[in-house]
């Protein structure tokens, strides 16, 4: 009896973690409207309920909502009957294929609770629409048109400058996390925008060739895991990121081909990357990190195309003016190689153009040919011919010791 009245009770707290969350207000202006006035209205011509009728349009939040109480001030009644309506959010009207009547708990005059059940799907509107056959007074309150006057139940008549003063009460309910759009798509730089279609978004994280994120569910709804790759970096993926010191964001950043033939004889070792940054100020400094899934190799310098400053792969000003390849300074690869970090200045070295406050950066990782500096490579023998001249070294240090023996 003892494990049968546990596993009950276990039941029981399983059921209640995952119940939606109690009745709640979605809106209320009740009060507000009170001091404001009132509005008197009747639908214009038999048949009844078939032409015009006020209504409220209510956003009740971005997750689903069950409606189950509207409360209003009713001083005329006559007739007053009140319909709830899961509409979509861009509809000039109640969706009136999806409406509930709901029940007064009087038709004095006074303040009336209407009761129903009507669910309103996430990110979907109440229509609250008010219907008579003679002539109703309510409370209204004069705001910026959440009251509209509709025609036929599906189509807008005219927005009035008037809140119709409710208060509406509810159930949220359980509301899943869903991936958005930016779920599954590869890019250079993080996600910022698209994230979820359904639930909240947590902090996007990168690492190991992927960005990952979380939608969190709201009264009881499940998250969802989502994540998207980085770019193709030719050898690998890539992102890229900023330190956001001074103001310096990326504005867009592209893994794309060269922009010119490279040197003789240097070799990229990964894609380029064409990034634009905008946000700081004329002639301050962004540092820059790109990561890769594939390591760059040992000895790679990060060269840059565009015009540069004195001495950097150019002499004198009309050549250091054009577009130009030379090994940005200060590049730092980690051990690893499966990262580069450096400083681009605006209107400086890194910058390629000369719009003030942007920098605009097509860069990539190299092996050159020449060691930088132009400094020349030490020529050196094969292994066939390093074997023979230790013969041959041999052979003249025998020859000597023969001589000397004599």
């Amino acid at each position: 009896m003892k494990t049968f009245a546990l596993r009950i009770a276990a039941l029981v707290l399983a059921t209640a973690a995952t119940a939606p969350a109690f009745a709640a207000t979605l809106f209320d202006n009740l009060e507000a409207a009170g001091k404001a006035g009132n509005v008197s209205f009747q639908e214009s011509y038999p048949p009844y309920y078939a032409a015009r009728r006020l209504a409220n349009r209510i956003p009740v939040g971005p997750g689903p909502a069950r409606i189950e109480t509207v409360t209003m001030d009713v001083y005329v009644f006559n007739g007053l009957t009140l319909q709830v309506c899961d509409t979509a959010p861009t509809s000039n009207g109640p969706d009136t294929s999806r409406c509930t009547t709901f029940t007064p708990d009087g038709t004095a005059p006074g303040r009336r609770v209407f009761t129903g059940s009507q669910d309103i799907a996430g990110g979907n509107v109440a229509w609250i629409v008010l219907r008579t056959v003679g002539m109703s007074t309510v409370s209204s309150i004069i705001a910026d048109g959440l009251a509209w006057i509709t025609n036929n139940g599906g189509i807008d008549w005219s927005q009035m400058p008037t809140t119709l003063g409710m208060a509406i009460t509810g159930t949220p309910m359980p509301w899943n996390g869903a991936c958005g759009t930016a779920a599954l798509q590869p890019r250079a730089t993080a996600p910022a925008t698209y994230l979820c279609t359904a639930g909240t978004a947590s902090a996007v994280q990168s690492a190991n060739g992927e960005y990952t994120w979380e939608c969190a569910g709201a009264n009881g709804g499940a998250a969802q895991q989502c994540s998207a790759p980085w770019a193709n970096a030719g050898q690998g993926t890539g992102t890229v990121q900023t330190d956001g010191a001074g103001g310096w964001q990326i504005t867009s950043a592209t893994f794309t081909s060269l922009p010119a033939p490279l040197p003789t004889g240097a070799q990229a070792t990964q894609g380029p990357l064409a990034l634009v940054l905008d946000g700081g100020a004329d002639g301050t400094s962004a540092q820059v990190t790109v990561h890769y899934t594939t390591p760059v190799p040992a000895g790679a310098v990060y060269l840059k195309y565009g015009p540069s400053p004195e001495g950097l792969g150019c002499t004198g000003t009309t050549a250091c003016a054009q577009p130009h390849w030379y090994v940005l300074p200060g590049a730092q690869f980690a051990p690893d190689g499966l990262s580069v970090t450096f400083t681009l200045t605006d209107g400086g070295a890194g910058d390629s153009d000369t719009t003030p406050g942007r920098i605009t950066d097509p860069g990539v990782p190299v092996l050159l040919a020449v060691p930088p500096g132009n400094a020349q490579a030490i020529p050196t023998l094969g292994p066939w011919a390093l074997a023979l001249l230790g013969l041959l070294a041999a052979a003249v240090a025998g020859r000597r010791l023969t001589h000397r023996a004599y």
